[in-house]
């Protein structure tokens, strides 16, 4: 089994659900965008189920072939500390 993850931009979504006139609960949940940093831990969330369920001749393969494209950089929230 391969499994993909990807970050897909909010308004290419958003522009493809309207050409095809095609909405959906992913269509609409991505289209206010997620947390590309989750992709990852997504990933690894997966493998650590996957282990106790696929039975004795699971096994992953070593490494992670990662090919990354532009994404967002982490939003910078201030707080201030002081009243």
């Amino acid at each position: 089994m391969l499994l993909e993850a990807a970050y897909f931009t909010p308004m290419a979504i958003a522009r493809t659900s309207k050409r095809l006139n095609l909405r959906s609960e992913a269509s609409a949940r991505f289209e206010r965008g997620c947390d590309p940093e989750g992709i990852d831990r997504a990933v690894l969330r997966l493998c650590d189920l996957l282990g106790p369920t696929a039975g004795v001749d699971y096994r992953s393969a070593d490494g992670v072939l990662d090919v990354r494209g532009p994404v967002p950089a982490p939003a910078r929230v201030r707080v201030r500390t002081a009243a």
